[in-house]
């Protein structure tokens, strides 16, 4: 016969291991633990309160999906609609999904190219052509990568881009996700690469002239976390082994990006360890660092002296709020970005319109003002799919072709002038 002692010890054994699990779901809330709790429980008197917590809960992750889809991955809606949390046709009337976005999901993200193998090791050595050099700054994962996708996928709307080129595959494998709706997976390590270009403009006879440009994307795990340590001083390693290329006879312009979805960013890295016996190992290592911290450090690189060599060449200096989708309205955005710009990254605004009046040459045209532009791949939507939309991207393109062509004029009217003297 059973011992009945032993069987309410093991009754009250079980209560305390609920009661502890229940205690450490609502410090943790986390939904699907919660949702996992909520199908497995049986007695009355804990439903009532694990309901009222799932459905807060509930409430919450489905308002954080509202704000910023671009975070919700693939598995995390296979999970969710497994778990019975959501299923398809309420995210589809909450207008998260849409039969196309769906559609995009199915796509098997195997059939794409992996675009690594078209991002050059920055230990090579690298060089540009005569044009202007675009360069764009930022935090890891600020959306560097997504800007390139947009130029790449709106080739030919006023501007080409040399699919021959070093560059071009890489271009050509961005386009594909561009167009397929999907973000490519991050790569991990250092990389550079540059994309050979021309902006077409129009002159006062009605004729067209072309421009050439190279765009160059850089990783910026390494810059970024030697910024945020104060051991970099150079801005020529801007891009490890790129110190040629910065300091090549080419003028320059550079956006700064500044991420709208965060202030601080996690930034991964590969880090080498060599053993005892000389074997080496990398392991991928994570920290937290702060976007101000790092676009006010990186500023003062800016305006350091022993950096002006290359500052000579910069002729204009702008930011780009990415991930614009995240604030709202499309209408509401240029808004929204500047006063963004404006409040929480003033120290980095006030210190580089200082430096722009005292050089009198970087932002001439704008008045020594950097501009703020507002930046997305189009309407975002849950599974990190999106509806590309080009409008933002011709933006950006226009501000290229204002500063090549303005410098271009600017020479020109030099030219004509020191004729009229002669």
């Amino acid at each position: 016969m059973p011992d009945i002692t032993s069987q309410l010890s093991a009754i009250r054994r079980e209560r305390l291991n609920s009661l502890a699990d229940w205690d450490l779901a609502r410090q943790i809330r986390d939904l699907m633990d919660v949702a996992k709790m909520r199908a497995a429980e049986t007695d009355p008197a804990n439903i009532r309160a694990i309901d009222e917590l799932y459905t807060q809960l509930r409430d919450e992750e489905l308002n954080s999906m509202k704000k910023n889809p671009s975070r919700y991955s693939r598995q995390h809606i296979d999970d969710f609609i497994s778990e019975g949390i959501f299923t398809y046709d309420e995210l589809e009337a909450e207008g998260l999904m849409s039969d196309e976005s769906r559609r995009m999901l199915q796509i098997n993200p195997d059939f794409l190219p992996d675009v690594g193998e078209f991002q050059k090791n920055s230990s090579d050595a690298f060089d540009a052509p005569e044009g202007l050099d675009v360069y764009f700054f930022g935090m890891p994962t600020c959306g560097k990568t997504s800007l390139l996708m947009g130029i790449a996928a709106s080739n030919g709307q006023g501007y080409t881009l040399d699919m021959r080129a070093n560059g071009g595959p890489y271009a050509a494998a961005l386009r594909q996700y561009a167009h397929a709706g999907r973000m490519p997976g991050r790569t991990l390590g250092r990389f550079m690469t540059i994309i050979n270009g021309m902006v077409n403009s129009e002159s006062d006879n009605g004729s067209t002239k072309t421009y050439p440009v190279n765009l160059i994307e850089m990783s910026g795990e390494d810059f970024a976390l030697r910024i945020a340590e104060t051991k970099e001083t150079s801005i020529a390693n801007m891009g490890t082994g790129v110190t040629n290329l910065m300091r090549n006879p080419n003028h320059k312009v550079i956006f700064i990006i500044v991420d709208a979805s965060r202030p601080m960013v996690k930034v991964s890295f590969l880090d080498r360890e060599i053993d005892e016996d000389g074997e080496i190992s990398k392991n991928v290592r994570s920290r937290y660092i702060s976007q101000l911290d790092i676009l006010d450090k990186f500023v003062a690189l800016i305006a350091n002296p022993d950096n002006q060599e290359i500052m000579n060449r910069v002729d204009a200096i702008h930011f780009v709020v990415t991930k614009s989708d995240t604030m709202g309205n499309a209408g509401d955005r240029d808004s929204k970005a500047w006063e963004l710009v404006n409040t929480q990254y003033l120290s980095v605004v006030e210190q580089l319109k200082n430096y722009c009046r005292q050089t009198k040459r970087i932002n001439r045209s704008t008045d020594y003002e950097p501009q703020v532009y507002t930046y997305s791949l189009g309407r975002f939507f849950l599974g990190d799919v999106f509806e590309y939309d080009n409008g933002d991207t011709l933006k950006i393109v226009d501000a290229i072709r204002d500063t090549v062509v303005g410098r271009k004029y600017k020479w020109r009217s030099f030219v004509n002038n020191m004729r009229l003297l002669l």
